[in-house]
């Protein structure tokens, strides 16, 4: 698919046939069959999810943007650390962008109490201290690697961009562009957020296993414990990035409590001090992560789908303005 390209491939007629006769071709060779239609659980511009059961279980298909396809050996790779519980790859088509996972049960993050969310945070953290030496190992499987220095680098050319951040007309964003004078405060912040990105890095943090969509929706609780599932952002970052979008939902009680979650989860390898100091200067840095994510998923699926991905940057441009506004980091989360 080319960059910009209207026709995503879960789109055309054909896809899901082909989709089809993979689930039961990869059940044959299992020895098991498909009982019912499939069913579509999810259709975007980013993936496509499909259910089918199985005469001994429900598995899922999940297709993916080619730069987002490396979710299945990440998940291997985490799965074969013995750190957690990660979903069960059955099958996988590089070719198409596609794999098939058992279904894992549990459940889903949004259903659980404060407590319970806080453990899921805290297993991240658990994961994230053991993948500090294994970033070599994520790289092969297609994490890539977001320094501090390159943050620093890309973020003028973010935040130059004249069809994102001067388009407050155009339909495909909503209408929720940002007003000329928050473009003005938000193009002024690069000196800012470069100091960021330096003091964050002086405090000596390593870089290690991020997220990048890390929500309750992609948390579930088992009898087994916390699964943690799709890694299709799965990065080797600053590890702090991942409370951007954790915390996005949260009052702020919550928020600092989770803060405080994350910061008891890492003492035993950062100072609590270091930590709390360091939050102050990754929490505008992990808004702009964001906003890159997202601008990059609408540079590559192209206008006809801003829609999916524009109000999101915006609403994150916005969060950066708050934060870095409010330098005695009175607000810990992303609410008042």
């Amino acid at each position: 698919m080319r960059s910009g390209d209207a026709r995503l491939p879960w789109f055309t007629p054909s896809w899901l046939g082909r989709a089809d006769r993979y689930i039961d071709d990869t059940l044959a060779r299992l020895g098991r069959s498909r009982v019912a239609p499939t069913r579509q659980m999810k259709l975007w511009s980013m993936s496509s999810v499909l259910r089918a059961e199985s005469d001994t279980g429900a598995v899922y298909l999940k297709a993916v943007l080619p730069q987002l396809a490396h979710e299945p050996l990440v998940t291997g790779f985490l799965a074969a650390q013995g750190v957690g519980d990660f979903a069960q790859i059955i099958a996988h088509s590089p070719q198409d962008h596609w794999w098939i996972a058992e279904d894992f049960g549990g459940v889903d993050g949004w259903s659980l109490p404060e407590t319970e969310r806080r453990k899921a945070l805290q297993q991240l953290c658990r994961l994230q201290l053991a993948m500090v030496g294994q970033t070599a190992g994520l790289r092969r499987v297609g994490c890539p690697r977001i320094s501090l220095p390159q943050l620093a680098s890309a973020l003028p050319g973010l935040l130059a961009r004249d069809d994102i951040w001067n388009a407050r007309s155009a339909p495909h964003n909503g209408h929720r562009a940002l007003a000329p004078d928050e473009r003005v405060r938000l193009l002024g912040l690069a000196p800012y957020l470069a100091e960021c990105c330096e003091r964050l890095e002086a405090l000596g943090m390593p870089d290690t296993l991020v997220h990048r969509d890390f929500h309750p929706g992609n948390v579930v609780l088992r009898d087994e414990g916390v699964l943690l599932h799709d890694w299709s952002f799965a990065a080797v970052a600053h590890p702090m990035f991942d409370l951007a979008p954790w915390l996005l939902d949260m009052t702020e009680p919550a928020a600092r409590a989770h803060v405080t979650a994350f910061v008891q989860a890492w003492a035993a390898s950062t100072a609590p001090d270091v930590l709390w100091r360091a939050w102050r200067h990754a929490k505008p840095l992990a808004a702009v992560i964001e906003m890159l994510k997202l601008v990059g998923l609408s540079d590559i699926v192209g206008r006809d789908y801003h829609f999916n991905w524009m109000p999101m940057t915006y609403g994150w441009a916005r969060r950066l303005l708050t934060a870095a506004a409010d330098s005695e980091m009175e607000i810990w989360g992303w609410r008042q």
